[in-house]
């Protein structure tokens, strides 16, 4: 949008006027048959040049010569803004070139009337804070009031949440705060059985097993008796009721009758768990469904042996392994891993080197390489 601008001298180079306006060009633009030029606000309800009545659908309009635009950004106005001085008097000269970046910076009188002289570019972060802004209340009651009077406002909104005078966490409209007093629990109330004490409303059932003024019904009034009077003074009947004094006898009965039931129950659940124990093992001891054995609740018998007849190693009850070989590695034979007996001869009687218990090769040949009819 084009700014609207005031001269300081409203004497203006005739060639820089607009024919239609009769002012310094804005944004001109030159016909492309006379050129003549107009300002550019005109043009959009024109089709033809108001001079030569060129058709500016035929030939579209020129821009101006970069000369003429220098010289009408030159020319000498005023700043809008009435609280500045800029091209009045005792102020700094303005022109017209500079008007647009110097409005942006110029501060005028906030909007919303708070005196403030805001630049137009802070304009809106100035009213976020504004205390002249008007603004609705935060507790959705429809009213809206200036930031600096909402506070005063707050105090008095019926919807605003507050916090509960007693102390609890809840916050609470305020409107609602008289009915929150009848069942906070924080709130101090007096005992409902009309001792002096005064306690928060949470611990009355605490305060009902213990206060003195509540009216009790006697010990023993399980086994009949109907008596009642305030707690504080219970005591004195408790010493003269016969049914209380009689009261412990019949509850050590009631108790023993129902120890007497419960140990029956157990005896008979251990009973059961006995049968169905008996029947978990086999006769080596170990569970049928599972491996473990019944002395020992591991896989192994108590002497270290599983179901199979093998320790934890795999080894059988004679110390021979999967494979058949003993701990020194020997089998029920005597030979070892690779085949050979403890003196070192294999099955055939011949050692690691191929020669024989006595001396010679399966050639027939000794270490000195005679053989055995031809020896030394």
């Amino acid at each position: 949008m084009a700014l609207a601008y005031d001269y300081v001298d409203l004497r203006h180079d005739e060639e820089l006027v607009c024919s239609i306006c009769m002012m310094p060009f804005i944004d001109p633009l030159t016909c492309p048959g006379c050129r003549q030029s107009f300002c550019e606000t005109h043009t959009p309800t024109l089709t033809n040049c108001p001079l030569c009545r060129q058709s500016w659908r035929e030939k579209p309009l020129l821009p101006p010569a970069r000369m003429v635009v220098n010289i009408l950004n030159r020319l000498l106005v005023r700043c809008p803004n009435a609280h500045c001085d800029r091209g009045r008097a005792g102020g700094l000269p303005l022109q017209r070139g500079e008007l647009a970046a110097h409005v942006q910076q110029c501060p005028v009188l906030c909007s919303e009337g708070c005196g403030a002289l805001v630049a137009p570019c802070a304009l809106q972060e100035h009213n976020v804070s504004c205390p002249a802004a008007m603004v609705p209340c935060g507790a959705g009651c429809g009213h809206r009031a200036s930031r600096a009077e909402l506070p005063t406002h707050e105090r008095e909104c019926p919807l605003l949440r507050v916090a509960c005078a007693h102390g609890c966490p809840l916050l609470v409209p305020r409107r609602d705060m008289a009915a929150h007093d009848l069942v906070c629990p924080a709130a101090e109330v007096p005992c409902p059985f009309g001792c002096s004490l005064r306690l928060a409303r949470r611990d009355l059932p605490a305060h009902d097993t213990i206060c003195l003024e509540k009216i009790a019904a006697c010990p023993a009034a399980d086994i009949g008796c109907g008596h009642r009077e305030p707690r504080r003074s219970l005591v004195n009947h408790e010493r003269v009721c016969a049914i209380f004094k009689d009261r412990r006898g019949l509850l050590l009965e009631k108790a023993l009758e129902t120890m007497q039931r419960e140990n029956e129950r157990i005896r008979a659940a251990l009973q059961r768990l006995e049968r169905q124990f008996a029947n978990m093992f086999d006769e080596s001891g170990f569970s049928k469904p599972g491996s473990f054995h019944r002395d020992t609740g591991t896989a192994f018998d108590p002497q270290g042996f599983d179901r199979d007849g093998r320790t934890i190693d795999g080894r059988n009850r004679d110390g021979f392994d999967r494979d058949g070989f003993n701990r020194e590695g020997f089998d029920q034979r005597g030979y070892n891993r690779l085949g050979f007996d403890r003196e070192g001869f294999d099955r055939f009687g011949y050692n690691r080197e191929g020669y024989s218990r006595d001396g010679y090769d399966r050639n027939g040949f000794s270490r000195k390489g005679f053989n055995i009819s031809y020896d030394r």
